[in-house]
């Protein structure tokens, strides 16, 4: 099959945004959580959460889960009411209308946002990333809170080889 077109210069921007907050300074561990140190940071007046721990298995494969899991009604989040495709913009967007139960006293949220699936064929390097876009057909919901997502997503790195025996 013919190789997908390269990223469009927005694409790389995000991407390269993404890289740069991840591996920007500032991260204090907040727990380890089933070999996932969790961390955080403020940047501005937002509070950026990292997670980060190994999967043994290749990049394509969890990038693939991950889109697959979207899928998915629920999710693995618990808060979860559901996720809807409100449009596959092309191979590697879609717009999604997510809306999350909250706990009393707070109203449910929800967030339309775009998503960036991709696998850098020179590097290996996996992104399946998200950000907040409006869309025609996802209005805001009455009795909903509209969530801004700014940065969000997985960035997936194969792991070094082992050192020779």
């Amino acid at each position: 099959p013919p190789s997908p077109p390269p990223l469009t210069e927005e694409d790389q921007r995000w991407v390269a945004e993404v890289q740069r907050v991840s591996a920007g300074g500032g991260w204090e561990l907040v727990r380890e959580v089933e070999g996932v140190s969790i961390s955080s940071k403020a940047e501005g007046r937002v509070t950026l959460i990292k997670g980060v721990g190994e999967v043994e298995a290749p990049v394509g494969e969890v990038l693939s889960y991950l889109v697959d899991l979207r899928n998915h009604p629920k999710g693995l989040d618990t808060t979860s009411m559901g996720h809807k495709r409100v449009e596959a913009v092309d191979e590697r967007h879609s717009v999604w209308h997510s809306s999350y139960k909250m706990p009393w006293p707070m109203d449910p949220r929800d967030c339309v946002w775009m998503s960036l699936d991709w696998q850098d064929p020179a590097t290996g390097e996996g992104f399946s990333l998200g950000r907040s876009v409006q869309h025609k057909l996802a209005p805001e919901q009455r009795g909903h809170v509209r969530v801004e997502m700014h940065h969000c997503g997985c960035s997936l790195r194969p792991s070094p080889p082992p050192p020779p025996p």
